[in-house]
C-alpha cells in the first residue's frame, strides 16, 4: 500500500505550539524493561536539549535515536541509565514561554533528584547540546550550593560532554532577537530570557563561566566540549526570508583555556544527532563518554579526598565565624532580640503563654499589603516599619524573622540584626555587617572563601588566606557581603535591622550612604545595574527626622499603630483583672506607650511575688497620671530610707546609669559589689533587680536567665534619676563611681586569673611528673607495657582521669570569664574615667598580673578581652602593651615613674612595640611619652617587619608622623612585601598624609609593596614622580584608570602631559570606549575633541548606545555627525534604550502600525546582518524544526 508523502513543513507550522511534556523521562531501559530485567545501574546519563527544540528532533536522525537505540550508546553502556530533560522553552510561534534559566536549572534539579533518591551514589555524566550546557552551568552552582536540598546531585557529578555550547555567547543570537522582536509585536513570538542570555560578549554567560571553570576544577569533574567545523544555513532552519550561512558556536565560543575540545565535521545542528553507529561524529561523542564513564569511580574518589584540602577549611572556618562574633557577649540577643516563639504546649507556664498571646499579636504585620508586596515580590528592596516607643517592634521583628525562616534550609537566607546604643558593638555599622555576614555563613559555609585575602607575607604573596585586620573596615565587609549574595542566587536574601534609631549618627550616615542605590517603589530597576538584590526590612521608631527624610521617599512603609492592650495581655491576669489594668491604665496613660511599659513593669514585680487581685488593684489605682509623675512616684518608693536593701539597690542604679553596656544579673553582682554569696543565685539576684522598681526591666530568654541583661525600662527612666536622684544617688561622685566598679572588675580578675593558674600549674607538675616517670621507667624496662601489680589501669594511663578533671577546672575558670565577660571588657574603661593617681595608687600592684615581662594572668586576661584589640593570638603583652592598645596614658606615666622603664621596649609575639600601636591607633600623647622615655623611633623586628611610622601613615595620623620625623624617624624605612609610610597612606587613600610625606622629603619613585609606586596621579606628577606613561596597569594605564573611573580633572591633566589617549586597554579596547559605556560625559568630552580614528569613534558610539548613555551619544554625534550608526541603533532597539534610538534615527518616530515597523526592523535587520556577506536575499521555507540554540 502506498504511503502518503510526507508533507514538507513551512514556517508556518513552526509557528504552532510545541507538544512538550517536560520533566526527565528515561529512554534507557525503558520503564518496561526496567521493570522485566532489573539490573544494577552503575552510571547515569543525562540528556539537556537546547532552547526551544523537542526531544525527537533534538537527539533523532534519520529515525535513529542514539539515546535509545539499541544498537548506539546503550549498546557502549549497557548498564547506564539514559535520561532525557524537556523543558519548554518555545521562543518563536504561538506558544512561545519565557522561562529564565534559574527556572530552567530549579525544574532540572529537582527532577534529578526525584528520579535518583537520597541514596543515589550512581555517577552522573551529563550531554547537553548548545543552551543546554548553560543550563547544566547553573544547575550545577545551584546543586553545590544547595546540596542539602539536592544531596544526590553534586556529589556524584562525574563529567560533562557538551555539544556546541555557547560559553562565550554567539553572534546569531542578534539574529534570532531581532526576528524574537519582530515575531513579538505580530502576536507570534517572544523576546525570551534564554535567546537575551546567550548574546555575544554576555555578561551573565562571563559571570557563569567564572563561577562554573573553578567549581568543575576543585571538583575535579571531567569537561569535554565539541564544536562545530561548518556553517550552518541560519536563515534556512530558523525561516528568515533571506539566506545566511554562518557558524553558530565557533572554537572561541564554546571552549576556555585549559578544557580539553573536539572538532567535529558537521554544522550546528547535526552536532547532536548521528545517521547509526558508523557516523564519525558518533563515535567521537560516545567514546567520551565512555572515558568518561571509565573514569567516574576515580573521579568520586578523588572529589572527596580534595574535599580535606578545601582553602576554607573548618579549622579556618572557625577561625572566622569567631572573628565575626567577637564582641558580641550574647549572639542570640544580637540577632533575635529577647523575644521568641512560643513553647510546645506540653511545657505551656504563664511566660510561655504570655509570648503565645505576643507572638500572635505580632504576626499581624504579615497580613499587610505592603508586606505582602515586599516579600513576595522582587521589587521593592526596601520595607521601612515604624512606630512611636512600646509599640513592640522588638516582637515583630522577631515574628518576620522566625516566619521568614520558616522554610529552614530549604527557604532563603536570612539575617539579622537588633542595635542597642547601649552597646558599643552594636550601635556601628562595621558591628552591623560582621553579623549579618556570620549569619549568611554560618547557614552556608561555601560562601566564607570570600572573606579571604590576598596573602602580603612574602613567599605566601599571590595566595589567599585569612586576615581578621579586614574585618575592621566597613567597605571590605560591605563589598564581602555584596560578593556573597551575588553567589548565593538565585537563593533570595533578606536582612532584617531592628532600632535603626540606635545606630551611632556616623554608622546610619554611611549605612544611608550604602543602600542610596535600592530602586525607589515603583522605579523600574537598572538591568545593567551591578547591585546587588537584597530584600531589606528596617524597623525604628517614629520621630527621627534624619531616618525620615532618606527612608520616606526611597522605601515602602508601615507605621504600626500603637495597641497598649498587647502590653497587658503579657502579665496573663484574670479576664477582670486584665479589664481593669486596660481601662485604667488607658486612662491615665495620656497615649504614653512609656507610661504603659513602667506600669506593667510595676504589676509584674508584684503579681510574680504573689499579691492577690485586691491587693494589685490597689496598687494600681495609686498610680498617677503621666509619665513624670509615674516615674517620681516609682522613685520616692523605690529611694525610701525604709526599703529593703536601699543601700545595694543605690548601687545598683548607680553602677546601672554608669554601665558601658548592659550587665548580666552576675556581672552587675560584681560592679555593683554584692555579697559573694548572692552572686551565683540567680533568684536572690531577681530580687535586687525587683527592688530597683519599674526603672529596670530583666529582657532575654526565660530559658537562659544567666544571659539576661538588667535594662532600663526606657532611656527616659535613667534620664529622670539622673535629673531628679542625684542627690540621693551621689551622681556628682561618679569619677569615684566608676573607679570603685573598675577596682571591683579588677578583683574578679585576680581571682579567676589565679584559679586558671593554679589549675594550670597541677596540669603541668603532673604532666612533668609524668614525662619523668617515664624516663626513669625507659632506663629500667623500656618494653614493659604490662601494669603495675595490683593496679587494673595501666600506668601511662593512671593520670589521664586526672589531667580530664584539671582540663576541667581549666575550662571553668575560662567559661568565668565568658559568663561574667563585663568585669574582663570595661575595667580599664572605668579606670580611665576615675581620678588616674588615687585610683592608680589604690591598685595591687603586687599580684602576678602585674609581672615584668611576660605574665601568664595578662596573657589570660588579654586573650579573653579580644573584644577591646583587633589582634587575636597576640601573647607576651606588656603592662604597656595593654596601657596603649587602650588609650590608658595615665597607666604608662604611671608605669615609668616607679621603674617600669624596662618594660617599655618588649616585643609582643607580633614583633610590636608599645610605640608601634601608640601609632597605630594615633595617641599622640602616649606616643610623646614613650620617646620621651626612650624608645628608638626606627625599630623594626624581624617578625613585624615595619616601623612605627609605618603604622601612623596606614592611620593617616599626620600629627604623629610629624612628631616622629621631628625626632629622627626614617621616612623612607619599610620592608619589600609592605612597602614604606608613602606607599602604607596611598594604599589606604590618606591624601593629606600623602601631601605631609612628601613635603618631608618622601621619595616619590619608592617602591612599595609588590614593587609597585604609590599611585595617587595628581599628586605624585605634581611631586615630581617619573611614572612611566606606558607601564601596564590593568586598565591600560593610569590615564585608562581615569577614564574609566570617570575622573576628569586626573585625564585633564595627563593629557595636559602628554599621554597618550590612544593606548589599547583589555576589556574596552580604547579608553573613549571605556568612558562612553560608563556615562562619564567630562572625560568623553575631554578624550574626543582631539579623536580622529572613525573605528574608535565607532566602538565609543556602539558602547555608549548599548548601555543608553543618551548625552554620551549626542556627545560623538555633535563631534562626528557622519558616523555610520547602524549597529548602535540596533544595539539600542536591542537594550531598549529609547531615547538613544530617537537620538540615532527619525525614522523612528514614523513608526505607526505593525506593518510599518516590521518592514523599518527587517530592513535595518538585511543591512546589518548581510553586510559582510554581501549576497543577495532569497526567501527559503523552514525545513525541520531544529532548535537554532
Amino acid at each position: 500500500m502506498a504511503t502518503a508523502a510526507k508533507k514538507k513543513r513551512t514556517i508556518l507550522d513552526r509557528l504552532d505550539p510545541q507538544n512538550i511534556n517536560p520533566g526527565l523521562f528515561p529512554v534507557y531501559p525503558s520503564p518496561e524493561e526496567a521493570l522485566k530485567n532489573p539490573k544494577k545501574l552503575t552510571h547515569e546519563i543525562i540528556a539537556i536539549p537546547g532552547l526551544g527544540a523537542p526531544e525527537e528532533f533534538t537527539w533523532s536522525r534519520g529515525g535513529v535515536h542514539w539515546l535509545r537505540d539499541s544498537n548506539m550508546l546503550p549498546f557502549e553502556l549497557p548498564t547506564a541509565r539514559i535520561s532525557v530533560f524537556q523543558y519548554k522553552s518555545q521562543w518563536f510561534g504561538k506558544g512561545s514561554v519565557d522561562p529564565t534559566v534559574d527556572t530552567v536549572a530549579n525544574q532540572l534539579l529537582y527532577e534529578l533528584e526525584r528520579l535518583r533518591g537520597d541514596d543515589c551514589k550512581t555517577p552522573i555524566i551529563f550531554v547537553c547540546h548548545c543552551l543546554g550546557g548553560i543550563i547544566l552551568e547553573q544547575a550545577l552552582l545551584t546543586a553545590r550550593a544547595q546540596q542539602d536540598i539536592f544531596p544526590s546531585v553534586f556529589p556524584f557529578v562525574a563529567g560533562c560532554i557538551f555539544l556546541g555550547t555557547p560559553f562565550n555567547g554567539t553572534k546569531t543570537q542578534k539574529k534570532a532577537m531581532v526576528l524574537a522582536r519582530l515575531a513579538e509585536q505580530v502576536g507570534f513570538g517572544i523576546q525570551s530570557n534564554l535567546l537575551k542570555l546567550i548574546g555575544e560578549d554576555s555578561r551573565e554567560l562571563k559571570k557563569l563561566l567564572r563561577e562554573f571553570v573553578p567549581l568543575y576544577q576543585q571538583s575535579q569533574i571531567r569537561v569535554f566540549s565539541f564544536f562545530e567545523g561548518e556553517p550552518s544555513d541560519v536563515g534556512g532552519y530558523a525561516g528568515l526570508p533571506f539566506a545566511s550561512k554562518e557558524t553558530i558556536v565557533d572554537e572561541d565560543s564554546a571552549t576556555w583555556p585549559g578544557v580539553e575540545r573536539l572538532l567535529l565535521d558537521c554544522d550546528h545542528f547535526k552536532l547532536n544527532k548521528y545517521t547509526g553507529p558508523k557516523d564519525s561524529n558518533y563515535r567521537s561523542v560516545s567514546n567520551q563518554i565512555k572515558v568518561t564513564a571509565q573514569r567516574a569511580e576515580v573521579i568520586l574518589k578523588s572529589r572527596q579526598k580534595a574535599l580535606l584540602q578545601l582553602q576554607v577549611n573548618d579549622r579556618t572556618y572557625r577561625a572566622i565565624l569567631d572573628a565575626l562574633r567577637r564582641g558580641f557577649s550574647d549572639l542570640e540577643v544580637a540577632t533575635h532580640g529577647y523575644f521568641h516563639g512560643p513553647k510546645p504546649k506540653e511545657s505551656k507556664t504563664k511566660d510561655s503563654q504570655a509570648q503565645e498571646s505576643k507572638a500572635k499579636q505580632s504576626a499581624w504585620i504579615m497580613e499587610v499589603k505592603n508586606y505582602k508586596t515586599w516579600s513576595d515580590h522582587e521589587a521593592p528592596q526596601l520595607l521601612w516599619v515604624h512606630g512611636k516607643a512600646g509599640t513592640g517592634q522588638d516582637s515583630i521583628a522577631t515574628s518576620v524573622i522566625n516566619n521568614l525562616k520558616q522554610a529552614g534550609d530549604y527557604g532563603p537566607l536570612v539575617a539579622s540584626f537588633f542595635c542597642d546604643q547601649g552597646d558599643e558593638n552594636r550601635r556601628t555599622l562595621k558591628g552591623l555587617l560582621k553579623i549579618l555576614i556570620y549569619q549568611i555563613i554560618d547557614r552556608r559555609q561555601d560562601l566564607a572563601e570570600h572573606l579571604l585575602t590576598d596573602s602580603k607575607k612574602g613567599s605566601k604573596v599571590g595566595s589567599q588566606e585569612f586576615d581578621e585586620n579586614s574585618f575592621t573596615d566597613t567597605a571590605f565587609l560591605w563589598e564581602r557581603l555584596q560578593t556573597m549574595v551575588r553567589r548565593a542566587s538565585p537563593t533570595k536574601v533578606y536582612v532584617v535591622i531592628n532600632g535603626l534609631e540606635q545606630l551611632s549618627g556616623e554608622s546610619l550616615k554611611e549605612f544611608f550612604e550604602l543602600l542610596k542605590d535600592i530602586p525607589a517603589p515603583g522605579s523600574a530597576p537598572d538591568e545593567n545595574s551591578d547591585a546587588v538584590h537584597i530584600k531589606w526590612l528596617l524597623f525604628s521608631r517614629t520621630g527621627r527626622s534624619d531616618i525620615k527624610t532618606v527612608l520616606e521617599p526611597q522605601a515602602m512603609a508601615i507605621d504600626i499603630d500603637a495597641d497598649e492592650n498587647s502590653n497587658v495581655d503579657e502579665l496573663v491576669l484574670p479576664a477582670p483583672l486584665a479589664f481593669l489594668v486596660k481601662q485604667h491604665t488607658h486612662a491615665r496613660a495620656d497615649d504614653n506607650s512609656i507610661y504603659v511599659s513602667v506600669v506593667i513593669q510595676e504589676l509584674k514585680n508584684v503579681y510574680t511575688s504573689g499579691k492577690s487581685q485586691a491587693e494589685i488593684r490597689a496598687l494600681l489605682e495609686s498610680f498617677p497620671y503621666g509619665l513624670t509623675d509615674m516615674f517620681t512616684h516609682v522613685r520616692k518608693r523605690v529611694l525610701d530610707s525604709r526599703s529593703e536593701g536601699i543601700e545595694y539597690t543605690k548601687e545598683i542604679l548607680r553602677c546601672l546609669i554608669l554601665a558601658q553596656r548592659a550587665p548580666t544579673m552576675r556581672e552587675l553582682a560584681i560592679m555593683a559589689g554584692l555579697p559573694e554569696y548572692h552572686r551565683n543565685n540567680l533568684e536572690e539576684l531577681k530580687a535586687y533587680i525587683v527592688r530597683c522598681g519599674a526603672f529596670v526591666s530583666l529582657r532575654g530568654w526565660e530559658w537562659d536567665e544567666d544571659a539576661m541583661t538588667v535594662e532600663w525600662i526606657d532611656p527616659s527612666a535613667q534620664e529622670h534619676l539622673e535629673e531628679y536622684a542625684r542627690e540621693e544617688l551621689c551622681l556628682g561622685l561618679s569619677k569615684m563611681q566608676h573607679g570603685i566598679i573598675a577596682l571591683r572588675c579588677l578583683e574578679h580578675i585576680y581571682s579567676v586569673t589565679d584559679r586558671i593558674a593554679a589549675v594550670v600549674a597541677i596540669r603541668e607538675a603532673r604532666e612533668a611528673n609524668v614525662e619523668a616517670n617515664a624516663q626513669i621507667d625507659g632506663q629500667v624496662d623500656t618494653t614493659q607495657d604490662d601494669p603495675q601489680p595490683g593496679s587494673d589501669v595501666p600506668p601511662d594511663e593512671a593520670p589521664a582521669d586526672e589531667n580530664e578533671e584539671v582540663e576541667a577546672e581549666e575550662e571553668e575558670g575560662n567559661e568565668e570569664f565568658d559568663a561574667v565577660h563585663y568585669a574582663v571588657q570595661y575595667w580599664i574603661e572605668h579606670a580611665k574615667l576615675a581620678p588616674p593617681e588615687d585610683l592608680l595608687d589604690e591598685i595591687p600592684w603586687l599580684h602576678p598580673f602585674w609581672e615584668h615581662g611576660t605574665s601568664k594572668a595578662r596573657d589570660l586576661w588579654w586573650a579573653a578581652n579580644d573584644d577591646s584589640h583587633p589582634l587575636p593570638g597576640q601573647t607576651n603583652v606588656s603592662v604597656f602593651h595593654i596601657a596603649v592598645a587602650t588609650g590608658f596614658g595615665s597607666l604608662v606615666e604611671y608605669c615609668l615613674n616607679f621603674g617600669w622603664g624596662v618594660d617599655i621596649n618588649q616585643e609582643d609575639s607580633l614583633g610590636f612595640q608599645p610605640l608601634y600601636y601608640a601609632c597605630m591607633h594615633g595617641n599622640n600623647e602616649i606616643m610623646q611619652t614613650l620617646l620621651g622615655a626612650g624608645v628608638d623611633p626606627n625599630y623594626i623586628s624581624d617578625v613585624g617587619q615595619v616601623p612605627a611610622i609605618y603604622a601612623a601613615a596606614y592611620g593617616g595620623h599626620n600629627e604623629i608622623i610629624q612628631s616622629l620625623l621631628d625626632l629622627g624617624a626614617d621616612i623612607e624605612a619599610g620592608h619589600n612585601d609592605y612597602g614604606n609610610a608613602l606607599y602604607a597612606a596611598t594604599q589606604s587613600d590618606h591624601i593629606e598624609t600623602m601631601r605631609l610625606l612628601l613635603n618631608r622629603g618622601a621619595k616619590v619613585n619608592a617602591l612599595g609593596g609588590w614593587h609597585r609606586t604609590s599611585l595617587n596621579v595628581r599628586l605624585l606628577l605634581d611631586s615630581g614622580a617619573d611614572i612611566d606613561p606606558d607601564l601596564e596597569y590593568p586598565y591600560g594605564s593610569a590615564l585608562g584608570a581615569a577614564s574609566r573611573r570617570g575622573h576628569t580633572d586626573v585625564v585633564t591633566l595627563l593629557l595636559s602631559r602628554g599621554w597618550r589617549p590612544n593606548k589599547e586597554m583589555d576589556i574596552y579596547r580604547t579608553f573613549l570606549t571605556a568612558a562612553a559605556t560608563y556615562g562619564h560625559l567630562g572625560v568623553v568630552e575631554a578624550l574626543v575633541v582631539n579623536e580622529a580614528d572613525i573605528t574608535v569613534l565607532d566602538q565609543a558610539l556602539q558602547a555608549s548606545s548599548q548601555k543608553g548613555q543618551t548625552a554620551v551619544v549626542k556627545c560623538i554625534l555633535d563631534r562626528t555627525p557622519t558616523l555610520r550608526h547602524e549597529r548602535a541603533f540596533m544595539l539600542a532597539a536591542f537594550y531598549g534604550h529609547d531615547e538613544v534610538l530617537k537620538l540615532l534615527h527619525s525614522i523612528l518616530l514614523q513608526i505607526t502600525n505593525t506593518r510599518g515597523q516590521w518592514s523599518c526592523f527587517l530592513s535595518l535587520v538585511q543591512t546589518q546582518m548581510l553586510k559582510d556577506q554581501s549576497k543577495s536575499m532569497t526567501t527559503v521555507t523552514l525545513t525541520s524544526t531544529d532548535s537554532l540554540f
